[in-house]
């Protein structure tokens, strides 16, 4: 009888536990995989992210969004991040970001944080932005060409990168040198109802891998009225943009 408990509760736990395909922009290779619990493409509990027999991820979630201590691993480097939930009293923004982060309360700003809070200064945030589109009619790369010049008139761009994510959002990165100091920048554009949101992180160069990774984590933790941003579950299709047409 106890070996018959035993296995009812083997059957459930391992049912409880699935396998997906795990689709982050920044993991090239093929075989990825998200092994844990998902429902409706929210995953929930305990996670793991493989590639092969390599650990790539672990940690928690909670309906999507990662919460807690997050390990990170590739073949050069290791790394943590301590995950936090804030949400807006609006319930128009749910966002995930690091507990080392300080946030910022502007009215001017759907959210903002200081990322460097024991190093103070004002180029080093993260904020997501909404500006009032009006009776103005554009197009997600015409806007991501305006965000591009209005970048290179404040910093003398050293790199650039800009795609396409399933038409419907633009990721651009950005290597600027201003007063002598380098820096990354990391911008995510999409339209919502009458508006265009820009999500933005700025912070000095170098550990580009680690801060690459904590934008999309970001990115794949944030909800829009109550609506899932951009899911890792779901293979997306990527389209080069050329800022410069």
């Amino acid at each position: 009888m106890k070996e018959k408990y035993l296995l009812i509760i083997l059957t459930i736990f391992i049912g409880c536990t699935e396998s997906n395909d795990y689709h982050h922009v920044l993991y090239s290779d093929e075989n990825v995989i998200a092994q844990g619990s998902i429902s409706k493409y929210l995953e929930n509990g305990e996670f793991k992210i493989t590639s092969g027999q390599k650990l790539l991820q672990k940690g928690k979630f909670i309906n999507g969004q990662k919460i807690g201590l997050w390990q990170y691993y590739s073949d050069d480097h290791a790394f943590e991040v301590d995950w936090q939930i804030y949400d807006r009293d609006d319930q128009s923004l749910s966002i995930i970001f690091p507990t080392i982060w300080e946030l910022i309360e502007r009215e001017e700003t759907l959210f903002l944080t200081d990322v460097t809070p024991d190093d103070k200064s004002d180029n080093r945030i993260f904020v997501v932005l909404e500006h009032d589109l009006g009776d103005e009619s554009t197009s997600l790369e015409e806007a991501a060409g305006v965000y591009y010049f209005s970048v290179s008139e404040n910093y003398k761009l050293l790199e650039k990168t800009a795609f396409l994510i399933d038409s419907r959002f633009c990721f651009l990165a950005f290597e600027g040198e201003k007063d002598g100091e380098v820096y990354l920048i990391y911008t995510f554009l999409f339209f919502e109802s009458n508006a265009l949101i820009e999500i933005t992180l700025t912070h000095s160069y170098g550990n580009i891998p680690f801060k690459e990774m904590m934008f999309f984590d970001i990115l794949y933790g944030t909800f829009i009225n109550g609506e899932r941003l951009v899911s890792p579950l779901k293979e997306p299709q990527i389209t080069s943009v050329n800022l410069e047409d």
